[in-house]
Parts: C-alpha cells; structure tokens; sequence
C-alpha cells in the first residue's frame, strides 16, 4: 500500500505544476483534485497540493487567502479528531458498564461513532464516548459513574417557578435581579509564540441588553487598550501585551454587571403583523451563508413542521416543540470547520447548543420570523460553560429569549421530575430566560473591533477568546481560558 500512497501523492503535485493557474487562480480540475483528496481523508496529500499551489506567484491574494484557510481548516479538523482506535477502547472500557471490545465495531457499523479516516488512519473525535451517551438512551443507562441528577434537574425546576412566582408579582418582564463579578483569564502557553513579539487578545464582554444592566469594568492586566461600545453586536474587550521567553503570556479582566430572569406572557392573540419594510426586519429573516440558508431540505421540513399555521408566535412555538423532541445534544468539531452548521444538525438529527439555536433561526427566518444570535456564558451556581441561544421578534413584545437547547435537554434527559414538572421546564425556555447569563453577543459571524488580521479561531462564536500574533492566529490548543464568578 505504501508505495501506491506515494504515487498518488507525486501525482497530486504533478497535476498542480502541469495545470497551474489561470489568471491567479486555481484551476477546476486541482480545486476538484484537493476536495477529492480531502474527502477521501487523503490530508497530508491535500496539504502538499497547497502548499505548491501557495508556492505559486500567480495567486491572486483572495485565492491565497482561501488556500492558507483550507491548510488551516484540515489542521483543526485533526486536532479535533485526535483518539486512535487503541484510545477509545480504553475509554470506552473505563466508562461503559460491560463494555465489550467488539462493540465498537458494532457502533461504527450502525454509524453511531464520530470517526473519519485521516491519512489511512480511522482517529475519532476527542468526544466520541460522551456523545454516545448523549445520543443513545441504551449507551447512556451504561454510563460510568452514574450520575446523580436530582439536584440539577430539581433547582431547574426551583429556578423555573421562582422566575414565575416573581412575574406574578411585578408590573414588568425583567425580574430577580443577580449582580455577578466575573473575572476572565485568557494565558497564552510559554514559548506558544516567539519572545517579544506582541500578543493581541480579545475577551468576550458583556453587552447591554434590557436584562443585563449596571455593567462596569472594575480592573485588568494589562491595561485595556480598547473597550467595545456597550451595544456591540460581539462586544470585546482588547489587549496587547509583550511575549517573554519561557513564561505564558496572561491576560486578565474583571467586570460586574446585573442580569435579570425574563418571563415574558405571551399571547397569540395579542400579535401583530410585521413591518416587512424595516431594515431590521429584512436583516434579520434573510439567509446569512454559510450556516442560514433556505435549502430544500429545510423547505420541505418547515412544511412538515409548520402546516397550516400563520401566526408568527404559534409557528415559533411549532419549531421549538419540534427541537426539543427531534434533536438529541452533541459535542461538535469547532464550527469552523464545518461548512454549513444548520444543514449539518439537519442531517444528523443532533447538536450542541449554538448548532440548535442557528438550526431553530433557519426556520423561524424561513418562515418570516425575525431571529438573530445570543450568546455568552451559562454560569449556574456550580456550572459554568460557555452557551448559545437566541432571541425571536415579536409584535408588540419586542425581542423574546428562546433558548432551543435548553428545552430539548430538558426534554430528553431530564429523569427525576414528573413529566408536568418536566413540561414546566422545557416551555419556560421558550420566551423566557434564567438570570444565569454573561451575554457578550447579539449576531453571529461578525468581526472584532480592532480587526483581527488572520483568521478566527471560531468564525462564527465569541466567547473563549480570540488571539494573535504577528498576523498569526494563535489557536485554541495554544491557549487556556478561565471564568471566575462570583454572585454578590
């Protein structure tokens, strides 16, 4: 096998130096080449076609910039997908009760693993043994240790009534105010770039909303170069700070702010027609590629979901009920590289939280139903981790919080309420919100300010960081990041 290995690959270079370019770019045949040599797993062969391709001076700098991305994207895609087959097996072993090894070949036949095969390797994703969990009730009831999930499942609950009892009480939608100090810390790995040179870092900030208020920067380290305005639509907060050899480079906010439940009473009856004139109407249903578009996939389903319905409330309410009983939770690759992110949940029937929230958007757009991004942080007393939801418009509410992954998590795995006190969990997150938010985001895919001058490290999300060098992405491997938070 190896020497063919090695022919084909003398063939790729050989198609790249016949072929060339055509006026600076690429022709169809090497472009029609790398995407075989990529779906065939086929890395290390597609990484040498660039690199000759870049060695050419022709390039036009748009096709330069795509070659340099697509190098970068297969990178990341064997970061993600870093178990062996040896590896998994000892994880498998250590968290599946009567785990027999004959069972992985089982699950891969029945399409159950996240595994691809990268240059003549079969490697799995870092995930691969959590999302069985996730996905497959039967893997699931096996799980090593089991999990005790009264105490979450039930303050879930306690939080849903709370917010509601408060509502009852209160003229308004915005209640049980929480002040939070959070502190951020981003710390780039000793030697992760060469000394002296200086490091530009991005932290997620949070944004003004009408339930997040009262928001101050109370210290950093360094000293803060800029500071996004309050109603960023990816607010930050922006570094720079000189590289030391053998030492990380750290980079350090602290903020407070105010953030309130929101318990909304909605009433189809109450809706109004839309103002379908209004830039912020137009912007917010229209198809936003790569990861909002209107395919016929997601025609024919809208259809299938939606039926006859008209009023914009109930046809929102229709997808997210849809959500929460169709789509199991998954770990992801990094969206970056994944091409189309609501047609890659379409397809597989699961996601992770941001993946539900841009599928549960395509639809409610699809349908007429302005729908854009929010995200940030979930800091739950005693959980913390960086989430996605999103906001649907309403006349006359207004903007109104959805949070799709909540409610299909409620949904599908709660195991300790009764299936009212579980009901009263997944409807509350549609149209209302925990106060248990940092919220730094209101759309998706837009750029930092100052702008980043190479590549993201997630081109659709902001919540870790976003660092660089020289020009240079500093990625995610190359980096830690830490939320403190503390309830005053």
């Amino acid at each position: 096998m190896k020497p063919k290995r090695n022919v084909t690959w003398l063939l790729a270079l050989a198609l790249v130096s016949l072929i060339g370019c055509q006026g600076g770019k690429p022709t169809g045949d090497v472009m029609g080449q790398l995407r075989t040599l990529e779906k065939n797993g086929d890395f290390a062969r597609a990484q040498a076609v660039i690199d000759s391709l870049l060695g050419a001076a022709r390039l036009d700098s748009a096709t330069r910039r795509k070659l340099l991305w697509d190098r970068e994207r297969l990178a990341r895609i064997r970061k993600d997908y870093n178990l062996s087959r040896e590896e998994l097996l000892a994880e498998l072993r250590r968290r599946v009760a009567g785990f027999q090894d004959p069972e992985l070949n089982q699950w891969e036949r029945e399409g159950k693993l996240d595994v691809r095969v990268i240059d003549g390797q079969k490697r799995y994703l870092y995930a691969s043994v959590s999302n069985l969990f996730w996905r497959y009730p039967e893997i699931r009831a096996r799980r090593l240790p089991k999990e005790n999930r009264w105490d979450a499942e039930h303050s879930f609950l306690a939080l849903v009534r709370e917010a509601r009892a408060a509502r009852a009480k209160s003229a308004g939608r915005f209640v049980l105010p929480h002040h939070f100090r959070c502190t951020h810390t981003v710390t780039v790995h000793a030697d992760a770039v060469p000394p002296g040179k200086t490091v530009r870092c991005w932290i997620p900030f949070p944004r003004a909303f009408p339930f997040q208020n009262d928001i101050r920067l109370i210290s950093s380290d360094p000293q803060v170069a800029w500071l996004d305005e309050p109603e960023s639509r990816a607010r930050a907060v922006y570094f720079e700070k000189k590289s030391e050899a053998g030492k990380p480079t750290v980079f350090r906010v602290t903020y407070e702010y105010t953030a309130y439940a929101t318990v909304n009473d909605l009433d189809p009856d109450r809706i109004r027609p839309y103002d379908r004139t209004r830039p912020e109407y137009v912007y917010y249903t229209a198809e936003r590629p790569p990861h909002i578009v209107f395919t016929p996939a997601f025609r024919q389903l809208s259809r299938r979901i939606v039926g006859e319905a008209t009023n914009p409330l109930l046809i929102a309410r229709k997808i997210f009920d849809w959500v929460a009983d169709s789509l199991a939770y998954s770990y992801a690759p990094e969206y970056s590289t994944i091409s189309n992110i609501s047609e890659w949940v379409l397809e597989r029937r699961y996601g992770d939280c941001g993946q539900k929230a841009l599928f549960f958007m395509t639809l409610c757009r699809l349908n007429g139903i302005p729908a854009r991004w929010q995200s940030g942080w979930g800091i739950r007393p005693g959980h913390k981790s960086i989430h996605d939801w999103c906001e649907i418009y309403l006349e006359p509410y207004g903007w109104v919080p959805v949070d799709p992954d909540r409610g299909a998590a409620a949904n599908r795995y709660t195991e300790t309420l009764t299936p009212e006190e579980k009901r009263e969990v997944v409807e509350f997150y549609f149209g209302n919100l925990d106060p248990f938010r940092m919220a730094a985001n209101c759309d998706h895919s837009v750029p930092l300010f100052p702008p980043k001058r190479t590549f993201r490290s997630d081109d659709v999300d902001f919540q870790r960081a976003e660092v660089e060098v020289d020009g240079k992405n500093v990625y995610f491997d190359q980096f830690d990041y830490t939320l403190d938070v503390e309830v005053l």
